[in-house]
């Protein structure tokens, strides 16, 4: 079989399309193992929670949890003055914007940028489709 033929054949039995449930559980997964690991290693900072933070309201936008600073302090394991810090620097990096809407922006206050968002969804497409690759 020529590899053209066999590259072919690999496409076609590849999933289409990336589903947002898949998205989100990957996304709770990976927040989950961030936080345990501090569980097997005490005393060490492994770094700006940032992505934690993002993945966190990821999640949280796609499945309409609350996603206030105290809400995602307590998911992610860190203190809510830490967090609105790292919150706030996004916010000026236009990582994240306030929610103009009146109704939602209680208990989900700044939202994910779309060029963000998409950039999370590209990542975690790429994260399940090596899986399925490794796995078939």
């Amino acid at each position: 079989m020529s590899t053209d033929q066999t590259d072919t054949n690999h496409r076609r039995t590849m999933p289409v399309a990336v589903s947002d449930d898949q998205r989100y559980g990957l996304a709770s997964d990976i927040v989950a193992r961030q936080r345990a690991r501090s569980e097997y290693i005490r005393g060490i900072s492994f770094g700006e929670p940032c992505w934690d933070i993002l993945l966190d309201l990821f999640v949280a936008e796609g499945l309409h949890h609350p996603a206030t600073i105290a809400d995602i302090a307590a998911r992610i394991g860190l203190q809510e003055i830490i967090c609105s810090r790292y919150v706030h620097y996004m916010l000026d990096q236009q990582v994240l914007f306030k929610n103009a809407n009146s109704h939602s922006a209680k208990d989900m206050p700044f939202l994910i940028s779309p060029e963000s968002r998409e950039g999370i969804r590209r990542w975690l497409d790429q994260c399940l489709l090596s899986e399925w690759i490794q796995n078939s």
